[in-house]
């Protein structure tokens, strides 16, 4: 290392040379003994160091089994999915995969005990139950439920706008399940009786906030009571997310 002094402005001087040293003892861990090496395809991959030279591959006895049997049939059931035929649904929960689905209400279902999330086939979140705060409310719900409802007449499945927005059908879904998308910025549209619906575009522990676009009027309802009259609904909702790119 070489060490040098200011002496003002942007001008230095060469003082002298020096070495770093560190007197500490090296300690032992838990991966003595262990290389490792970046892989391209592999990313970092590990091997066991040895004193020795290994011997050819004759030398190495490998096992493996010559059958696998399951403790359940060996027949794969296939199911139609529903709802959304062209996109994937990857349901976690404690650090594991539940599940991929076809339909987004069954993998928030597979997660939602499981304090999970669901993502897109990119790895993208579009739910997380841990990830939604304990109020919020959406000021111009018409405005910002516009992506939603300039796409209602050619809605069939979901789907990511030009603009980053991903549109999900949520049938199935409970309210406080959608309650997340609000907590994101996004109004829930929900259909009620004659092909009417209405937005959602509020939250707080006790009461979710309703929007009529016919008529402009807003009020608020208990959870509760809302949960109960949106189930008399079929929960029929369609949300939005901002997942970018």
């Amino acid at each position: 290392m070489e060490r040098y002094r200011k002496d003002g402005g942007n001008s230095y001087t060469h003082v002298d040379d020096d070495t770093i040293v560190c007197n500490t003892a090296a300690e032992e861990t838990y991966m003595e003994g262990i290389g490792w090496f970046a892989s391209e395809i592999r990313r970092k991959l590990y091997f066991l160091q040895i004193n020795s030279e290994a011997g050819s591959g004759r030398d190495v006895k490998v096992t493996a089994a010559k059958r696998i049997t399951y403790d359940e049939s060996e027949l794969m059931r296939l199911q139609p999915g529903t709802g959304t035929p062209g996109m994937k649904f990857y349901a976690y929960g404690q650090g594991s995969l539940m599940g991929i689905y076809e339909d987004f209400a069954e993998a928030v279902n597979a997660s939602y005990e499981e304090m999970g999330l669901v993502t897109d086939e990119a790895q993208r979140i579009l739910w997380n139950r841990v990830d939604r705060g304990a109020s919020n409310t959406i000021r111009d719900p018409q405005r910002e439920a516009y992506d939603i409802v300039r796409n209602l007449g050619e809605f069939t499945e979901a789907a990511q706008l030009d603009n980053g927005v991903a549109l999900l059908d949520a049938r199935g879904c409970i309210l406080n399940q959608v309650l997340y998308f609000i907590g994101q910025g996004y109004p829930v549209l929900a259909y009620i009786e004659n092909g009417e619906y209405l937005l959602l575009s509020g939250f707080d522990q006790y009461n979710v906030t309703l929007f009529n676009p016919a008529t402009g009027e807003s009020w608020k309802m208990g959870l509760g009571d809302g949960a109960e009259y949106f189930a008399g609904q079929k929960n029929d909702f369609i949300c939005a997310v901002n997942v970018g790119d």
